[in-house]
């Protein structure tokens, strides 16, 4: 992913959007919606190449022109990468912003405890602050490739997904359904996430388009 993405800022786009329109209205109506304190998130899937990314960014540039704060988030899909790799990639950008300290809640998830209670109460409080720093300016998170997300990750957005209804917040997953299905320890978090969520399946463009 280009640097810049990763702090919350666009990267250049070389194409012109084509197509898609359906897809971006929902994505839009969401996103209004939540500027009206009543957050949605949104799962787009489709396969490799299809247009995932290049749909959300269109999202991106509109949610930018109504002055909502863009953030994205990516998961690793090489290894090596902390649990929660999102999610820190997202706190760490609340903290660069100034909203209240969020480093403990970093640290804590990088060496945070897998016993169920301690992790129970750090993403309560996560949720809380995420939900908190929306109330005062309006957000739009952007989860890449939510297929290679792991266990702890998908437990910590849907602690997020829950609190979403007081929020001015919309929260949009990319993920690759072929990829996802071949990990069946993340396969139930998705479904959990999803019956809560929009879904915006991408199939290929028309001969027109």
């Amino acid at each position: 992913m280009p640097r810049d993405r990763a702090r919350g800022m666009l990267p250049p786009v070389s194409t012109a959007f084509v197509g898609r329109v359906g897809e971006l209205e929902q994505l839009v109506t969401m996103l209004d919606r939540s500027l009206g304190g009543r957050g949605e998130i949104a799962l787009v899937s489709g396969e490799p190449g299809i247009g995932k990314s290049r749909l959300v960014e269109e999202l991106a540039i509109r949610a930018q022109a109504r002055g909502v704060r863009v953030s994205w988030g990516r998961c690793w899909e090489l290894g090596s990468a902390p649990a929660d790799w999102p999610g820190i990639q997202i706190l760490r950008e609340l903290g660069a912003e100034g909203e209240l300290a969020p480093p403990p809640l970093v640290a804590q998830l990088i060496g945070g405890s897998d016993a169920l209670p301690e992790r129970f109460e750090l993403f309560d409080a996560c949720a809380r602050f995420i939900v908190a720093a929306s109330q005062r300016e309006a957000r739009l998170f952007v989860l890449d490739d939510l297929h290679a997300a792991d266990t702890a990750s998908l437990l910590l957005l849907a602690f997020v997904v829950r609190q979403l209804r007081a929020a001015r917040l919309s929260i949009v997953g990319t993920y690759r359904a072929a990829a996802r299905a071949a990990r069946p320890a993340q396969k139930e978090l998705v479904a959990t996430i999803g019956r809560e969520a929009r879904a915006v399946a991408l199939g290929g463009l028309t001969t027109a388009e």
